[in-house]
């Protein structure tokens, strides 16, 4: 998965497991670790949109996606690789989870991945 994908992934399905109380203590502190990140860098990068996009997104994903999207753009955060590598970590913590399957899925096929409610999907081309 791309970083920004990777990234947006993981804040989405943090946002959905947590909007259905189902976020382990685990998974909290990595959610909370890949947001103390994300807002340092907002935040090193003059980016006080994000800093506010940030915190809406939490409650209301669907509206905030893409404000958020493009503040992370404009702050490079997909070229950090300590935010990488927390949005992967944090991935993995919520795969783990009770339930967490429903909201971080991995497709293989044409292109096309869908994704529904804070749930993530990746799009593997032309690899097994």
């Amino acid at each position: 998965m791309e970083p920004m994908g990777l990234i947006m992934g993981a804040l989405g399905a943090a946002a959905g497991m947590a909007a259905e109380g189902a976020v382990q203590e685990a998974a909290k502190d990595g959610y909370n670790r890949l947001k103390e990140l994300i807002m340092g860098r907002f935040k090193e990068k003059g980016n006080a949109v994000g800093e506010t996009v940030l915190p809406q997104y939490e409650s209301d994903p669907g509206t905030w996606e893409k404000p958020l999207q493009k503040s992370l753009a404009e702050a490079e955060a997909d070229k950090d690789q300590g935010i990488v590598s927390a949005a992967q970590e944090l991935l993995d913590k919520l795969k783990a989870s009770p339930g967490g399957e429903k909201h971080v899925q991995n497709a293989v096929g044409n292109y096309i991945a869908r994704s529904d409610r804070g749930s993530t999907s990746t799009v593997k081309v032309n690899q097994p």
